[in-house]
């Protein structure tokens, strides 16, 4: 969840350029190549063209025929940080 929000954040990796133009979606950044943010506002604005699957643990798009799977971060998460 967002700190100051407190609202989900769901992260996903994708190829670069699936990245760069699905960023341009109100909720959803480019936090590195290759790598997309999305709030549960994103989600949404991307399943608008697709179907959306959530659970305790994620989430899933399928848009044009491909599944984006989402990663929900827990609190205090950083997206740009592995473990």
């Amino acid at each position: 969840m967002s700190a100051t929000t407190r609202t989900p954040r769901y992260l996903a990796e994708v190829a670069p350029e699936v990245a760069e133009s699905l960023a341009i979606l109100e909720g959803v950044s480019q936090v590195s190549p290759g790598r997309i943010l999305c709030s549960a506002e994103g989600l949404l604005h991307l399943s608008e063209r697709g179907t959306l699957f959530r659970c305790p643990k994620g989430a899933v798009v399928v848009r044009q025929g491909r599944m984006i799977c989402f990663e929900r971060l827990a609190v205090g998460d950083r997206p740009g940080i592995r473990r």
